[in-house]
């Protein structure tokens, strides 16, 4: 979801990735635009701004059927003539149990100035989701159910699928059945 006019929203940043395994550990690190995958500007940029965006998440198998993580999430955006700071600290977990995985997230978010008003107060966002996925064995099959929630504390929300923006409650329930037709391509 995106709040107020900054663009950061986790979705398809634009950057360089680097990811190693380091005792036990996946580290993932990126530095990224913070612009998402938008059309690229008449000057055919896709950057609208010097500032670079980290991100750092750290996950790990703690037992058999259990991975947990984290990951943090920093950077600035320009507008109005005014900066906006991105903070964002988030937990996962999956939990593998046979032919089912439950996966879930939590993220909570602050940006200083959101709407790129200078002196306006901070904003704060709270989101996750939950997802349940059954494959049985030796099936191209599966099911899948998600619920997502995501909340703000002033209407701010813009969760860009096709309902309203300026919102400060966004939160969906999905499901359905699919097939794997290869490794890497499925259809639900």
């Amino acid at each position: 979801a995106r709040l107020g006019s900054v663009p950061v929203d986790l979705t398809y940043d634009r950057g360089l990735m680097a990811m190693a395994d380091v005792g036990g550990f996946t580290i993932t690190g990126e530095v990224l635009n913070g612009d998402g995958i938008g059309v690229a500007q008449a000057n055919r940029r896709y950057d609208s701004d010097a500032s670079k965006n980290v991100f750092l998440h750290v996950t790990r198998d703690i037992a058999a059927p259990l991975r947990l993580g984290a990951f943090g999430y920093f950077g600035r955006s320009h507008g109005n003539g005014t900066s906006n700071k991105t903070r964002m600290v988030a937990v996962d977990g999956t939990v593998t149990l046979g032919p089912v995985e439950l996966n879930g997230q939590y993220i909570h978010r602050r940006d200083d100035e959101p709407t790129y008003t200078l002196g306006e107060p901070e904003a704060r966002l709270n989101g996750g989701f939950g997802e349940l996925l059954v494959r049985p064995a030796n099936s191209r099959f599966y099911g899948f159910a998600l619920y997502n929630l995501v909340t703000a504390d002033r209407p701010l929300l813009d969760v860009r699928e096709g309902g309203p923006s300026g919102i400060k409650r966004y939160e969906s329930l999905s499901g359905g059945i699919g097939h794997l037709v290869h490794r890497n391509f499925r259809v639900s």
